[in-house]
């Protein structure tokens, strides 16, 4: 995924964030998510790095 990193932070920017109105596990960190969610940074993070679905 690192050679479309840079374009994905451009599109990603352009977007319009809002933090979820539902409690949301983030499939990155395995944890609650809330505002950091809607950042183009988190995006960036969630394809650089695997899914954690279940942490032991």
């Amino acid at each position: 995924m690192e050679p479309i990193l840079a374009e994905f932070r451009q599109v990603a920017q352009t977007i319009r964030y809002s933090r979820p109105q539902l409690p949301l596990i983030s499939n990155v960190s395995g944890t609650w998510t809330e505002a950091e969610i809607a950042t183009p940074d988190y995006w960036v993070n969630h394809i650089q790095n695997q899914c954690s679905l279940l942490r032991v």
